[in-house]
């Protein structure tokens, strides 16, 4: 399996129009590059390129220059091995008394795009055997396109298979730049796709981002629920490796995923918010207990 665990980029795709599931103006302003450009100054990690989607690509440095733009390492999974792994650990969580579902992350293509691993051009070929194509680049990324898809929603199945009424969750992680919010496709209950970053995005940006995962949520399935996904780490626990985000600055992000009208939120890291209080205070602002004695707990 070791040799899946690396992607290499194809020559890039061309840029897509505006669709249904991608804003208009997703890519960075140029208040925001100027702001990238200050934090690699003084974070190691960005020096080294690491990508959260929209930006120009950069290389990255592991051992040697790549093409790989994420910094740790993913599992593809286009080998059947993978999924299988994954079934037995869903399995053996999901016998455990009391578990009402299943959370997922980290789903995603190394590179953002594809897989060129030997395991994803046997599937690649056999994929345009069945459907009698021709290799191109188009049937390249539909493929890369709808294993990533099926792949998460036979994980979902799986679950569901286990046990009906458990619920599934998921953060779309890493980002899929041909679509970022293809999280409406996926069959999950609760899908959490990113209106706000751990870096600095306009609230128009996040807005816009908001409105995406809100109004499409039930688009392609009618038990999926649009979850706006939130990041925030405290610099300080985190070796000033992400860049400070004031309390205001994290409300303007808050109110930004309201006005787009999402109506549930998802956080990481959730300890970094709680140990903050100024922090927590935002959120707790935003915050609807739909139980009193859960606030009471």
């Amino acid at each position: 399996m070791k040799e899946c665990l690396s992607s290499k980029v194809l020559p890039k795709p061309e840029k897509q129009k505006s669709g249904a599931d991608r804003p208009e103006n997703w890519q960075v302003t140029e208040k925001q590059k100027k702001q990238i450009e200050e934090l690699q100054k003084r974070n190691f990690k960005l020096q080294q390129a690491y990508q959260w989607g929209g930006e120009p690509e950069r290389k990255h440095t592991k051992n040697i220059f790549n093409d790989e733009v994420l910094i740790c390492d993913l599992l593809c999974f286009h080998h059947p091995l993978v999924l299988e792994a994954l079934k037995k650990k869903i399995k053996a969580y999901m016998e455990y008394e009391g578990i009402a579902g299943i959370a997922f992350d980290a789903i995603g293509y190394q590179n953002y795009y594809d897989c060129k691993c030997p395991a994803s051009l046997k599937l690649y070929k056999e994929y345009c055997e069945k459907n009698k194509l021709k290799p191109t680049p188009k049937a390249w990324k539909e493929f890369s396109f709808k294993t990533l898809i099926d792949f998460n929603n036979a994980l979902v199945d799986y679950v569901h298979q286990l046990n009906p009424q458990a619920k599934t969750f998921n953060h779309i992680w890493p980002v899929y730049l041909p679509e970022p919010l293809y999280g409406n496709r996926l069959k999950m209950d609760f899908c959490g796709q990113t209106a706000a970053w751990y870096f600095y995005w306009d609230p128009l940006r996040i807005e816009q981002y908001s409105r995406k995962i809100s109004v499409s949520q039930k688009k392609y399935w009618p038990n999926a629920n649009g979850v706006a996904f939130i990041g925030y780490f405290d610099p300080m626990k985190h070796d000033m490796q992400f860049p400070y985000k004031s309390p205001a600055k994290v409300e303007s992000e808050l109110r930004a995923i309201l006005k787009g009208g999402s109506r549930m939120l998802m956080v990481c890291g959730l300890a970094d918010v709680l140990n903050n209080q100024d922090i927590a205070a935002v959120f707790k602002k935003f915050m609807k207990v739909n139980n009193k004695k859960d606030l009471k707990q």
